[in-house]
């Protein structure tokens, strides 16, 4: 047990952050066996665990991996990624200025969003940085927006009301705002050629639908399922990806979706499979996983 604590401490020291899937595979085990030795180490304050997940599971990492947990962003939320860039290009978020479903989404991505509280002229406002930015660096980036448009009226005295209505209209103004809203892409509908051929393959093999999830618009989507066999109807978590190329992560987040869930998964794309995937899934998951090309 030993050595195998000291094999997946070093596997996320090099490979972080990681699935525990990968972890069992690692140390030639299953995944509830990887997540004791995970949650041990977690115990022993040497690696860290997100609180947003991929697939249903956390990822494992150690301190000074941070900068990589943006591979968590395409499975955060539609609004949550809102929060995620906009408090990634503002690095600093006065609270009491965002609408309330981005103030909502800024809780919600705790591995993303640090809130901290910076005093003001005897006023405590409520903040969030990005995780990347120190307190102390946030502390200075808010005291510089007051600065920004602090003027001294002719009595004296400051009206903490009217910095606030400044701030705010500063920060609609800064060009990082609308950089951001430049690179926004065009919303997909939930319909598209890929979802229809999707629906079609389940309407051809008499697969009923039970519950379905759009991942990404028009590009992705999770249905619960109930497949004839000649066992009878069995149920199954199909995922569903306009990829060209259906890589081995893609595999491991699938499988390891569906063992969250207990169900095997049948896994659906109009790309083929990388030489490494092919391989992954012959050696690794037969019996857990299919996939389907479809056109």
């Amino acid at each position: 047990m030993f050595n195998e604590k000291e094999t997946v401490l070093d596997y996320v020291r090099r490979e972080g952050p990681v699935l525990p899937i990968q972890v069992a595979k690692k140390i030639n085990g299953n995944t509830m066996f990887a997540g004791a030795i995970l949650s041990e180490l977690i115990a022993n304050k040497l690696i860290r665990i997100t609180s947003a997940k991929i697939g249903g599971s956390p990822i494992y990492y150690v301190h000074g991996q941070e900068e990589r947990l943006y591979i968590l962003y395409d499975h955060l939320p539609g609004k949550e990624k809102e929060a995620y860039n906009l408090l990634k290009n503002n690095k600093i978020l006065l609270d009491e200025l965002q609408e309330p479903s981005i103030r909502f989404a800024l809780s919600q991505i705790k591995d993303f969003a640090m809130p901290f509280n910076v005093n003001v002229k005897e006023k405590n406002i409520n903040c969030w940085r990005w995780h990347l930015v120190s307190e102390e660096e946030g502390t200075r980036l808010v005291n510089e927006l007051f600065q920004e448009k602090k003027e001294e009226p002719k009595s004296g005295i400051i009206e903490e009301s009217n910095i606030i209505k400044d701030i705010q209209v500063q920060i609609q103004e800064k060009p990082i705002i609308k950089k951001e809203e430049k690179i926004k892409k065009p919303k997909l509908e939930e319909k598209s050629r890929f979802f229809e051929n999707v629906y079609n393959y389940l309407e051809k093999n008499k697969i009923k639908i039970l519950e379905k999830e759009v991942i990404k618009k028009g590009k992705e989507i999770d249905i619960i399922t109930k497949v004839p066999s000649v066992l009878g109807e069995l149920n199954f978590l199909i995922k569903a990806k306009d990829n060209k190329v259906i890589s081995e992560k893609d595999l491991v987040f699938a499988y390891n979706d569906g063992s969250l869930r207990k169900i095997p998964v049948i896994l659906l794309s109009k790309g083929k499979l990388s030489k490494k995937a092919e391989k992954y899934i012959n050696e690794k998951l037969k019996g857990y996983l299919v996939f389907k090309n479809i056109e």
